[in-house]
C-alpha cells in the first residue's frame, strides 16, 4: 500500500513540476505583437469566452510523468544490486 500511495504522490508531483517549468518556459519566451493586437482590436467580440481546444498536452505530460514515476524505481534497482 505503501508503494501505491508513494506512486500516486510521486506522479502528481512530476506532473506539477513539468507543466509549472513548461508554464514558465512559455512564458519567458512569449513577445506580444502590439501592433498586430493594436489593429485587430476593433473586431473583437463584447464578450469573452474561455474554453480549451485540446487537452493532447495535458495527456502526454501525464504519460511523461507516468513513465517517470514506473521507470526511475527500475532503474534505481537495477544499479543498486
Amino acid at each position: 500500500m505503501k508503494r501505491v500511495i508513494l506512486s500516486i504522490v510521486s506522479f502528481v508531483f512530476i506532473f506539477f513540476f513539468i507543466q509549472w517549468s513548461l508554464g514558465m518556459i512559455v512564458t519567458a519566451f512569449y513577445t506580444p505583437g502590439i501592433a498586430e493586437a493594436w489593429k485587430t482590436s476593433g473586431h473583437l467580440p463584447q464578450e469573452v469566452v474561455l474554453h480549451r481546444d485540446s487537452y493532447l498536452s495535458t495527456i502526454l505530460i501525464a504519460i511523461g510523468a507516468a513513465l517517470v514515476v514506473y521507470l526511475v524505481p527500475k532503474t534505481i534497482k537495477r544499479f543498486s544490486t
